[in-house]
Formats: structure tokens, sequence, C-alpha cells
């Protein structure tokens, strides 16, 4: 309410203004670096508008688009084995020109980046036209509706109002095709055509096959993409963009436009028959017969999932093992259903929308991010659970030591919130509330007050008490989750699937944990790598967990889990992650028909009366090493010197001494982890020292994990066995454990007097197979 005397606007500091008129009149101005201050000769009474004309011309100083950014990250190499391309932001030359936002090429409203916080961030809704004058055979690329005009003019107007726009001027052509009121192409230099005639068998439906999986996208997030237009931008291999703790996205990506490196430089997915040969040499999932039109299907989709996974992929063939090395995918289109539709603006807690914005992505579950997480060791969502257990959220988002985990921490805090929400609210009524929100809101801001105030009004949940406590808090819950059941269920004249698990919160704090249910059975020549779980192909459910507390829990599906995702979220649990498979679901005939939940005073046990259990996190765990080693194997050693303290399995090379890594399939409380060996002679050893209570007979279990094994034409399981020595009263007896016949999980290696006050259970290197994993031994008194 009231009157505006002062106006602050931001410009590239390599931008000279030359004047700048308010309602046609020129005013004085004063500039310091990229900030303008109008403060003389204006004063605005509330709801009056204004004209204001400024005229400027230069070149882009690019260090501005580095405020936040190291020189050592600067300095990284940016290309593959040799090559090593130079990084820039932005290109003014007489034959070609790219601008995008964050070079700040147009004048915006208030300041720029600070150290301090992220309130300087505030995205408005512009209805954005713009005119370009070119020549030379050069065209204009931007947003919105072209028209061209004689002498290389072109106008550029929108329907609807933006955050931002990008300009690339340079020697294009366009190739486009149009489905559903929506124009899909690409705009790349003259003479880069290398994909015209690669797929000659889907030209026909290339423009049915590309809505379709946008359309699966939105359905997978249930969002909709607003735009008339969707187009890649070929821009030079040089451009090179960062993440930024105020934004969930990249500069790649803009309303109705992804910038992609000439040529698909860097992108695998991008050659198109480099992906035909691979297919012709080694098959796809076994299958060696599958058509030329399904072989371009399939092109197509792994190409297109370039824009619509949101991690990158983060393992290669011929490697033997995955990648533990986590990148956020600079060229996913999430903005396009989100950011660049709606915004969440609050000066309190200015990091609501990017919160915001990773609940919404976390709707989306993509098992195969569970597949190479269990290979990593630890992920950096694990890695950022750890920080949030010695610092408040607050804290992370002002360190910049944390800066490798900040997007990991703001997606799981923003997760776990309005999860918590959801919870209480219902899940499907907070589903539609929401999208009836962003529909409602959409091409403009909502305050957070706003937004505070409809969830209170709409589900009587108090979101502002929730937000002081989930900003300063430290602990974490910790969880105990008992095997999961899956019985078929009789119900009526239709069979259903009834999956219950019991959890158990022993921690202080309360917490919630997300089912995610994998249905059906997949297929079709689409369900390549590019192709993730659409949304029909997922149930979601939710949990929660008051501190101290048990549940027991069922969910009713209507057809068979192929598998289910525990994600405990924010929680002392690594992996964070628990991934459980399911193999034929039999019909109980006992069972009755029951979806909910109830609270029990029983809680998770791992460990029965008289039963013994010395897991490799215990005290009571051993590992002998050897020097016995090549140069080479010295040198990878020297490389991991100083590496956190669980590492991802290497099938390709295994370590020559027993290494800790995590998976879901070990044994282990809040942790569950274990140690692996490359197969020897014998010499490495792992030893539990068992305490006995009292003397007597017990049985001597072991706790196998049977890695995972997945690859081209289903590849079968390893014979082997593992080569223990079971220190009895006795006698030193040889056990050996036939991999192959047995199970994941508990196995009986014998009976056996101990009458000492500990048992001694070795398990050595020693086997055919590629390697050994040592986890947990369990004692059970006769």
């Amino acid at each position: 309410d009231d009157i505006i005397d002062k106006l602050i606007l931001s410009l590239n500091e390599g931008l000279a203004v030359k004047t700048i008129k308010l309602n046609g009149k020129e005013i004085p101005f004063d500039r310091k670096l990229h900030i303008i201050i109008i403060d003389k000769d204006i004063a605005l009474a509330p709801g009056e508008e204004a004209a204001l004309e400024l005229s400027y011309e230069g070149k882009i100083n690019e260090t501005f688009c580095y405020l936040d950014i190291t020189e050592e990250e600067r300095q990284k190499k940016y290309g593959k084995f040799v090559l090593n391309v130079d990084k820039r932001y932005a290109f003014v030359t007489p034959d070609y020109v790219l601008l995008t936002p964050e070079t700040n090429w147009y004048p915006k409203t208030g300041v720029t980046y600070s150290s301090e916080d992220v309130s300087w961030n505030h995205p408005e809704f512009i209805k954005f036209s713009l005119k370009v004058n070119t020549g030379n055979g050069l065209r204009a690329v931007s947003q919105g509706e072209v028209s061209e005009e004689p002498g290389g003019i072109y106008r550029f107007s929108n329907n609807v109002p933006l955050t931002q726009i990008s300009l690339a001027i340079g020697r294009y052509e366009k190739k486009s095709i149009k489905n559903d009121s929506i124009e899909y192409g690409i705009w790349h230099i003259e003479g880069h055509d290398f994909f015209t005639n690669s797929l000659p068998e889907i030209k026909d439906t290339l423009a049915q096959l590309i809505s379709d999986r946008v359309g699966d996208f939105e359905r997978t997030y249930n969002l909709e993409f607003a735009f008339k237009h969707l187009f890649l931008v070929e821009v030079p291999a040089q451009f090179k963009s960062y993440e930024r703790i105020w934004a969930g996205r990249q500069e790649y990506v803009q309303p109705e436009l992804v910038l992609i490196p000439e040529k698909g430089y860097l992108l695998r997915e991008a050659d198109l028959e480099g992906a035909r040969k691979r297919m012709e040499r080694w098959g796809r999932r076994g299958d060696s017969n599958i058509t030329e039109k399904d072989k371009e299907i399939r092109i197509i989709y792994d190409f297109l999932g370039l824009f619509t996974r949101e991690q990158s992929i983060g393992f290669g063939p011929g490697m033997g093992g995955f990648s533990s090395d986590e990148q956020s995918n600079p060229y996913f289109i999430f903005p396009m259903l989100y950011n660049f539709q709606n915004n969440i603006q609050s000066d309190i807690w200015p990091i609501t929308n990017r919160i915001f914005e990773a609940y919404l992505k976390s709707q989306s579950s993509d098992m195969r991010n569970a597949f190479r997480r269990n290979m990593q060791g630890i992920s950096k969502d694990e890695m950022a659970n750890i920080a949030l257990q010695d610092s408040t959220f607050e804290e992370i988002l002002s360190d910049p030591e944390q800066k490798t985990i900040i997007n990991n921490v703001i997606k799981l805090k923003g997760e776990a919130l309005f999860s918590r929400i959801q919870w209480e609210a219902g899940q499907d009524k907070f589903e539609r509330f929401l999208r009836d929100l962003l529909r409602k809101y959409k091409f403009r801001n909502i305050s957070f007050e706003q937004f505070a105030d409809q969830i209170d009004e709409k589900f009587g949940v108090k979101l502002i008490p929730l937000m002081d406590e989930w900003f300063v808090e430290k602990a974490l819950p910790g969880y105990l989750i008992s095997p999961v059941d899956a019985v078929k269920v009789k119900t009526g004249d239709y069979m259903r699937t009834k999956v219950s698990v019991k959890v158990t919160n022993f921690s202080d704090s309360e917490g919630v944990i997300k089912f995610s249910f994998r249905l059906g059975e997949g297929g079709g020549p689409g369900r390549g790598f590019g192709r993730g779980p659409g949304a029909e192909d997922m149930v979601n459910k939710l949990l929660f967990l008051e501190p101290n507390q048990t549940k027991n829990v069922s969910f009713m599906l209507d057809s068979d889990p192929r598998m289910v995702m525990i994600n405990t979220i924010t929680s002392q649990n690594i992996p964070q992650m628990i991934m459980i498979t399911f193999r034929d679901i039999l019909e109980d005939p006992k069972a009755v028909e029951f979806e909910g939940e109830v609270v029990t005073d029983l809680p998770v046990v791992r460990q029965l009366p008289g039963e013994i259990i010395v897991d490799n996190e215990d005290p009571q765990f051993e590992i002998t090493r050897t020097n016995e080693m090549s140069l080479l194997e010295k040198w990878l050693a020297k490389e991991s010197e100083g590496a956190q303290k669980y590492t991802g399995m290497n099938y390709w090379r295994p370590p020559v001494n027993w290494t800790a890594t995590t998976n879901s399939d070990f044994y282990g409380d809040y942790i569950r982890s274990g140690h692996y060996v490359k197969s020897g002679d014998g010499s490495v050893k792992a030893m539990w020292h068992v305490p006995i209570p009292e003397p007597g007979h017990y049985e001597v279990y072991y706790h196998l994990f049977k890695a995972r094994r997945f690859g081209r034409g289903g590849r079968g399981e390893e014979r082997g066995e593992y080569q223990f020595f079971i220190h009895s009263d006795d006698a030193v007896e040889e056990q050996m454990l036939r991999i192959h016949n047995a199970d994941n999980g508990w196995n009986r290696l014998g009976s056996f007097y101990f009458s000492s006050d500990t048992a001694l259970i070795e398990l050595t290197n020693k086997s055919n197979l590629r390697m050994v994993y040592a986890d947990a031994v369990k004692l059970v008194k006769l």
C-alpha cells in the first residue's frame, strides 16, 4: 500500500545502458556493476502502472554467470577420454548468438545471486514479446509464435505468461511434426541433419510415438504439458551450465525448448546409428528376432528417455559393474510440467518452491534407480540423511561444504514434509486438491500464505507450524521392517493380491515411509531404458509412524505386484530404499481381504528368543587382509584410500581384500551391509566371534547374500561353494555351502557343540565363484 519511489533492476554488467525512459520521459539512474537503481523522478501510487524503456548494448560478461561456482568446479574436465572442451555460458558473434536467462541479457526486477540466502530469487510470470533483427541468412529461435518479415526480422509473441525467455541466432534449419495440437521438432545447424533418415520404418508414426511418450510423462507425474511447442535446439558443444541451489533445473531446459550440444556431443542416446549397431550386435533382452520397426521404436524411446529421466544413467555396458556416481539429468523436462507453469513464493522460506517441486517429482518411482543404488555402497540421498543427523536443514543450506548433497537434502526434506501432509489429508484427496490448485494458479505465482491457508481450510492441516519444526530439526526416524508377505485373496468373483508388512519406528522422531508397487508384466517394444514406468504401472502408498510406534499394514492390489520399493525417505536406514521382488504369489484360502493399518505393542524383532546373531557391523566381526597384491591392485587400493566406509560392488574387478558395501538384501538393523572379496586361495578370512551364554549343541546358520544379476539374455546364476571352518569342541570342521542350491537369507551349516564362552566361525575366500560375501551368522541352541 506504499508509494514506490525506487526501482531496482539487474542487467549483465557487460551491457552498457544508454538511456532509461519512464512513460516516454528520460530519467536519471545509477549503475553499480549489474545493478540499476532508479530513485529520482519516480513515484508510483498503489495500483498505478508505468512503462519503463531501457536502451542498452554491448556483450555478455560471463563472469556474472559463475558467482556461485568455484574455480575448481569451473576447471573440471568437460568431455570424455582425451576430449576436454572449453566451457562457455553465452555466445555473441556476428554469425551466432546464444543467450539464456542466467546471463541476465534482458532487465529483471530486483537483485541477483546472494551468498547469504536465496530470497533474492523471485520468478515472475511475464507476457514476453521479442523482436530480433538478423542478417546474412541467420534465423532467430525463441519462445512463442514467430512471424518472419523481410530483412531478417523475427517477431515472437507468447499466448501465456512465461518466467523467462532465451534467444539463439544462427544458420538454423527447422524439422517439425505435429500431433494433438503440439508441434514437436528440432532446430539444427545447417549440415547437421544426421537423424532424418535414421528411422525410416517409423517415419509415418513418429509424431504419434512422441505424443504417446509425452502423454506417459504427464501421467507419471499427474501434471500437464501446457505449451504448444516442444523443440530441441542445437547449440555449441562449449555451452555448459551448472546446478544451482535455488533452481531444480539447468539452463539446458527453457520454456518450450531444450538446448542440446551440437551433433549430440556427449549424448550417447543421440547416436541413433550407434544404437542400432549395438542392438544388432548384442540383441536386447536376449531377443535377436525383433523387427526393424521394433528396433526403431526402442531407439526413439531410448532417445526420448534422455528428456524424461530425472537421473543420468550411472553405468555402461562391458564394465561389469555399476557406477556409484549420481548425476542429475540436465535435460530433464520436468520444469515444463511445473516450474514454467507454477511457483510458490515465500519471503520467510524462499526454498519452498524447490521443496514442493521435489515432492511432485517424488510421485514417480523408477525401479531402475533401486537396482543401480544397490550397487553403489552409499547413495547421495543416504549421505544427505547422515548430514541431517548432524545438522539442521537451515545449516546445510548455508554451508558451502555441503553443496554436493544440497539437492538431495532438498528432495528428501520436501518429500518427507508433503508426504506427511498427504498421509494426514488422505492420499487421493490431497492429490486432487493439489492438481486443482496448480490449474487454478497456472502461469502465475501463489504466495506461501495462500498455499498454507488453502491446505488448512481444506484438510485442517496447519503447514506453518510443521515448517517451523521441520526447518530446524536434526533427529531422524529409524525403522525395522519385517519380511513382506504377499498372497492372493478371493474377493467376490475377483482375485486380488494382499501385501502385508510390519514396521517399527524405534526413534524419538516421527516419520513417513512410501511403498511403491510395480504392477503388471510390462513389455512391448517401447519398454527400453528410455521408457520408464508410467503412472498406470505404479501404485504408491504411505505409512506414517509416530515415535516408538509399530504398525501392521496391509495393501490390497488389483493385480500381482512384480516388486515393491520401500522408501524410508529421511531416516537413519542404509540403504534408504529396500527393494523386494515377488515371485509366484499363491492363493491363501484363509486370508481375509483387508486394507489398512493397525497399531500394535509388539515391535519388529530381528532376533528371536534363543537366537544369537553376530552381524558384520558388530564388534565381534573380524577380517584378515592380504599383502599379496599386483602392482595394478596396489595402485587401485592407493586410489581408494580415504574413501567412504561403504563402496559400490565391482563385478569387473573385485577387491582382493574384504570391502564393506550395502544392499537391501544383506542382514542388518538400520544398516544392511556386508563385506565382499575376490575369490582366492583361502588365505583371506572373515571371522565371527559369537558369544555363547551356556555350553551345548547349537545350530549354525549363515545369512547368504546372492547378488541379483541382470544382463543380456538373462545371465544364469553362478555355481560354486563357500568354505567355512566351524571351531567346535569336537574339532575345526570344514563346512561347504553350495550357493546354487542355497536360499537368499538364512542357510543351515550344521549342528555343533560349543562349551567355551565364544564360538568362532570362519569364512574364507576360497571359492570357484567370482566373489565371496560375508554378512551375518546365527546360532540357535538345541
